[in-house]
């Protein structure tokens, strides 16, 4: 009886550990695919703000070559 309930303890350990290097790759590869929608993420405010940049500018040129009139 003493050796089942050892058996089944190492079992279920066993089965904890398994889980847990399971839960710690998923975390690994959640914290990889994170960075890399991080980093797209900066480059399309880097491309927005050179966008707004441009219109602002060129909003600027208009009303310059328009305020004569």
């Amino acid at each position: 009886m003493r050796d089942k309930t050892y058996h089944e303890m190492y079992d279920l350990l066993t089965q904890s550990m398994s889980l847990n290097h399971k839960m710690i790759d998923k975390i690994e590869e959640l914290r990889t695919e994170n960075a890399v929608l991080y980093k797209q993420i900066e480059e399309c405010r880097d491309t927005l703000r050179t966008l707004i940049s441009k219109d602002f500018e060129s909003l600027n040129d208009n009303k310059r070559l328009f305020s004569f009139c």
